[in-house]
């Protein structure tokens, strides 16, 4: 998918979204960029009586070797995750939450969730479809060089300004329904490694704010990929 069409989708996300004042709310549900495969940026409906948009985030797997998949705490409004299959143009369900922290917007609130996957759709765990996940950061300082996707924004990059054990902020763009996609950084082989998930807007600044996935694969007994 081409991040020309993302920005398209953007656009009609901020659209449809412009009631929105939590900065932690998904987007309202609106047409999903139709995908082969789930992976980590791809676009999510949350079923339900108010269907909102959220992003997929990282794979990995539970002590099981069973597959699961992260996205924000907020997302999770107890209805299944589908996303617009690019086979025939239906909605699949695609994905369940087994678990979810969300303490609130502000500050070291957690905002994370792990969901199983139904296995309607192939799984893909590279970046987008195509940017392999080799490793995660240990930890994440100010000044180091992140990208996120987004199902709204598509991807955005820019230098940490503010990073905590559990959180860092970063210059980038963001807008509902960017909600619990990938932030990660590049190595020099090509690579990306594993930050954290885009959970919010920072209230001051507007950059987004990621909760870090590796305090979470430990306290879950997960493991990348």
């Amino acid at each position: 998918m081409s991040w020309h069409r993302l920005r398209r989708f953007a656009a009609a996300v901020v659209a449809v979204s412009c009631v929105i004042i939590a900065p932690t709310s998904p987007a309202h549900a609106g047409p999903l960029p139709a995908v082969s495969a789930l992976y980590p940026g791809a676009g999510m409906e949350i079923l339900g009586d108010a269907p909102s948009i959220c992003t997929a985030g990282f794979v990995a797997h539970n002590q099981r070797g069973a597959p699961v998949l992260f996205t924000a705490g907020h997302c999770d409004t107890g209805d299944t995750a589908a996303v617009n299959s690019a086979v025939d143009g239906r909605l699949v369900p695609a994905a369940n939450f087994v678990v979810s922290k969300y303490a609130g917007d502000a500050g070291n609130q957690t905002d994370v969730a792990v969901m199983s996957l139904t296995g309607a759709l192939q799984l893909d765990p590279n970046i987008a479809g195509h940017l392999p996940v080799t490793g995660f950061a240990s930890s994440v300082a100010e000044g180091m060089w992140l990208c996120k996707v987004g199902v709204a924004t598509g991807r955005s990059c820019g230098r940490v300004v503010e990073a905590s054990s559990s959180k860092v902020k970063f210059a980038a763009d963001i807008a509902p329904g960017d909600s619990g996609g990938p932030v990660y950084g590049l190595k020099d082989d090509g690579t990306a490694f594993a930050v954290g998930i885009t959970i919010r807007a920072s209230s001051d600044d507007g950059y987004p704010v990621a909760e870090l996935i590796g305090p979470w694969l430990d306290k879950w007994n997960l493991s990348l990929n």
